[in-house]
Parts: structure tokens; C-alpha cells; sequence
């Protein structure tokens, strides 16, 4: 917005009429200018409040000032291929919706008449049946599994008696609680969703469980130390191949 030019006492006018007129037009510009100034400093203070966050926030979520250029470049984003048929001398895309994957899972549900709707015919006789398919979401869900190991009273023949309790699977940490598929999650959402751990603690927080970033982090740190005892996929794979060589 332009600044109002400056005025000088020569070239103000005389009558009342023209002044009023200037007083409410510089009155204007003045308003103007307050509600510009007001909507930059609120843009300033948005952006002063978010470097603070980016700065000074949660480690897992703090950017450096170095950073910044890691999004200058442009992303590629994936776009999926479009189906298209022959129309005439030119090609059209194909309608209607995307098919959905074979490989998922299926779950039946049945919808049959009403009892009202089936009174009012004298007899009816199934003759086929229409399916549609909607996908789904399911959200994960958190459960705890009660590992009860029955206990028994043993005697052998020769009359030799002990007490023998059956196994159970338990967490592959050591005096731990978190199962198996636990632990692939928490690690998965790190290193492969990027997900921090202070955004996953906030995410079991929703479903109820608290778990504290500490919590997960030495979760993670004994899965690391776990598998250094365990073979690489790729030194299974050379394993399997010399063994077939073999």
C-alpha cells in the first residue's frame, strides 16, 4: 500500500466541506495501513513461534539452521498410471474406480431382506446374489497376552514324583513385557515410517498406553544389541545358496 504524499499548509483547502472530506479519506488510509501492519505481525509471530518449536523443541523434532536446504529441491511425487481404451482416433482414460488388490484379505458380510420385506411375498427363492467391495481401514489395536502355564503333579512308574510346568514364549528382551510384534512396530515406524519416538509415545498415549520415549528408545536400543547375535538376511541368503551348492 502506498504511503498518503505528505501535505503542506499551503495546499490545504479553506472551506470546512473539503477538509472533512480530506480527514476522513486520510482516516481511511490510516485504518488501512493498521489492519496491513496487524496481519504482518501476526504472520511474524506464527513464524517466530514455529522456529521456536524448530529449535528448541522435542530433539527427535529439531530442525538446525543448516537444514532448511534439505527442502529446497523439488519432491517427485509418484502418480499411479491411468487405464486407458481406444475411442475412436484417440484414447480416453478408463472409468470408474481403482480395483482393489486380490492379495488383501476378505471378509464376508451378508445383507438379506427384512423380515417386513420377506412378509410380503407369498414365497421367495434365492436365485444369485450381487457383490460390491469397500475398502476398509481397521485401526491397530493394543492387546496384552496372559501367558498361563499349566503346572502338573508328575509320578513316573517307579513311583518318582516332580512338578513340571509348560513353556511359554515370552518377550524376546530380556525382563521385559513388549512382545514381538510390538518391537518390529516401534522399530519399523523409526527407521522406515521416519516416525520419532516422542511421536510414537504420543500415538500408544491415544490408544491408551503409556509408553515414554525412554521406554521405546531402550526398546530399540536392545533390539539393535539382539540382533548383532543373529546372521544378516543377506549372510542367510549366501548360507542358503552354499548349501545348495552343496
Amino acid at each position: 500500500m502506498n504511503l498518503p504524499v505528505p501535505i503542506d499548509r499551503a495546499s490545504l483547502p479553506t472551506e470546512v466541506a473539503p477538509l472533512q472530506d480530506l480527514v476522513l479519506e486520510l482516516g481511511q488510509q490510516v485504518q488501512a495501513m493498521r489492519a496491513q501492519f496487524d496481519a504482518q505481525l501476526d504472520t511474524l509471530r506464527h513464524q517466530l513461534v514455529e522456529l521456536r518449536r524448530r529449535l528448541f523443541g522435542p530433539r527427535s523434532e529439531v530442525i538446525h539452521l543448516g537444514q532448511a536446504e534439505l527442502w529446497s529441491d523439488p519432491v517427485q511425487i509418484p502418480v499411479p498410471s491411468e487405464e486407458r481404451r481406444e475411442v475412436g482416433a484417440h484414447t480416453r482414460r478408463k472409468g470408474g474406480r481403482p480395483a482393489i488388490s486380490p492379495d488383501l484379505p476378505r471378509r464376508r458380510v451378508e445383507h438379506d431382506l427384512s423380515d417386513a420385506e420377506k412378509a410380503g411375498y407369498a414365497s421367495l427363492e434365492r436365485i444369485g446374489e450381487e457383490v460390491s467391495e469397500l475398502l476398509e481401514y481397521i485401526p491397530a489395536r493394543l492387546e496384552v497376552i496372559q501367558n498361563v502355564r499349566l503346572k502338573y503333579r508328575c509320578e513316573t512308574a517307579d513311583g518318582r514324583r516332580t512338578v513340571r510346568t509348560a513353556t511359554a514364549q515370552g518377550s524376546p528382551l530380556s525382563r521385559s513385557n513388549a512382545g514381538a510384534g510390538l518391537l518390529a512396530h516401534v522399530m519399523v515406524s523409526k527407521y522406515l515410517d521416519h516416525c520419532p519416538l516422542a511421536r510414537q509415545s504420543r500415538i500408544f498415549a491415544r490408544q491408551g498406553v503409556a509408553l515414554q520415549p525412554m521406554t521405546l528408545d531402550e526398546y530399540r536400543e536392545a533390539v539393535i544389541e539382539l540382533n548383532k547375535h543373529y546372521p544378516s538376511p543377506k549372510e542367510m541368503l549366501g548360507k542358503a545358496l552354499v548349501d545348495c551348492d552343496t
